[in-house]
């Protein structure tokens, strides 16, 4: 393991404190549970696997093998340029089949937390007759793209009352929260896809509250046996 010099950053703008981080959570499985659709889900899904945006938005079900899930596209986001070259048109999408860089494919472990999310999905797309390869897909506009969650998260943010961020920063932090636990910088490395182990590094924020909120902590435990419904579900 190497020995690597680190300065501490301020967490407040790098990552999501332990009580941030449980707020996002509530409001996100909340606007779940009163209008259900599948982009709560996956802020929630990202919280837990620390996956990178576009990695999220170009999953499909195919990469979920029991317990193991496969990182191997990623969805690139460009936008036109206006006749007029002083402004930006409309965005554009494509899935690449590799992830970021040249680290190559990798496979997460997933945690019950994140198996119950895809638990919840599945029973949500059954019940409302989706069928679709995507993971995180709507009726209204089909495959969910990266804008679209980096827009919640923000929306989240707000109705928390909590500085604006990215979902960038959900993957700090729970690059902070494997760190906090005692996982070394090369194993995070290797799990959120980091070639170089300073990019890690740049992404840690020294900061004990950062941690990953378990599912079975949030509040409304019996909303979410109602609408799991599901005899199989392990529910606290």
């Amino acid at each position: 393991m190497g020995i690597y010099k680190t300065r501490k950053k301020k967490s407040t703008q790098k990552t999501f404190s332990k009580v941030e981080s449980r707020d996002i959570n509530e409001i996100a499985f909340e606007d779940f549970y009163t209008k259900p659709h599948a982009v709560p889900l996956a802020v929630m899904f990202i919280f837990q696997t620390g996956i990178r945006l576009g990695e999220a938005a170009a999953l499909k079900w195919e990469d979920i093998d029991g317990r193991v899930l496969h990182i191997q596209r990623i969805e690139r986001r460009y936008q036109d340029a206006r006749s007029d070259f002083k402004s930006l048109g409309e965005y554009h999408y494509s899935i690449v089949d590799d992830t970021k860089g040249d680290f190559g494919p990798r496979d997460i472990v997933l945690s019950d937390d994140a198996l119950y999310l895809l638990e919840l999905l599945k029973d949500f797309y059954e019940e409302q007759g989706i069928v679709s390869e995507w993971l995180f897909f709507t009726k209204k506009t089909g495959k969910i793209h990266d804008r679209a969650l980096d827009i919640r998260i923000r929306k989240y943010c707000r109705e928390a009352g909590i500085l604006e961020r990215s979902v960038h920063k959900i993957r700090s932090t729970f690059i902070s929260s494997l760190r906090d636990a005692g996982m070394s910088f090369e194993k995070i490395a290797e799990i959120v896809g980091h070639k170089d182990v300073r990019t890690t590094l740049s992404n840690y924020s020294f900061d004990v509250n950062n941690i990953i909120i378990p599912i079975s902590s949030l509040n409304g435990k019996e909303k979410r046996r109602h609408l799991c419904r599901c005899p199989h579900s392990n529910l606290p």
